[in-house]
């Protein structure tokens, strides 16, 4: 993720990194699933919100893959996300689920279809949640109470989450801000020249203060 924090560091953003459970060194869970991303993210916006330093109004998120899928769940459960950019995102099941088994060469049929069964009975997760983690339906409920401002990313050479992803979402809202890219693999988006331009662009966009009007005490009224 260090691709990503310097090129924002650099625009005089602070930036926070975190551990999702079962990743790098958080301590694993027994079922992991992608609702874990939407949890772990809460959190870390709690602790954002704890601090004294960060402008609880200014909080943006640069979500790459499941973490985009999580941050898109967060949403929907009220986040204090000011700006949210996704990049690489997986918005079905059943594309994270043949992902997975690509990665691990494994046949598609028919682990695909019992896989997800299974993981959703050893996480315990009710089915009205399952059907609720839609991305698609909550970025088009999103756009229509114009809420969140959100940037959707996708590289056409990514093997991993195809782009047909990004697509589906814009089936369904077609006016979506988003960028294709021309970069291969799923872990490269920032590598085309467009990307940075359009994600720092974005983020000054809806993270800035602007300066709208001085009181005679030299006070700013801003937002």
């Amino acid at each position: 993720m260090l691709r990503y924090v310097h090129p924002l560091h650099r625009e005089g953003y602070s930036v926070l990194v975190y551990n999702v459970r079962s990743h790098g060194d958080s301590d694993s869970v027994k079922a992991p699933s992608g609702l874990l991303f939407r949890d772990d993210l809460q959190s870390a916006l709690r602790y954002l919100e704890g601090r004294e330093d960060v402008d609880k109004q200014r909080i943006g998120v640069l979500g790459h893959s499941l973490g985009g899928f999580g941050a898109v769940l967060a949403l929907d459960e009220g986040a204090p996300i000011r700006a949210l950019v996704t990049d690489s995102m997986p918005v079905r099941f059943a594309t994270m689920v043949e992902a997975e088994l690509r990665r691990r060469k494994l046949p598609a049929f028919p682990l695909a279809h019992i896989i997800p069964e299974i993981m959703v009975r050893r996480s315990r997760i009710p089915s009205a949640l399952v059907k609720r983690a839609n991305p698609a339906a909550i970025l088009e409920d999103n756009a229509s109470g114009k809420r969140v401002p959100v940037m959707l990313v996708h590289s056409r050479g990514d093997s991993i989450i195809p782009p047909a992803e990004l697509n589906h979402v814009l089936a369904r809202v077609p006016d979506a801000n988003h960028l294709f890219v021309d970069v291969d693999g799923h872990s490269a988006s920032e590598q085309d020249p467009a990307f940075w331009p359009a994600v720092t662009g974005f983020f000054k966009e809806y993270l800035s203060i602007r300066e709208e009007a001085v009181d005679k005490q030299g006070d700013y009224a801003s937002v």
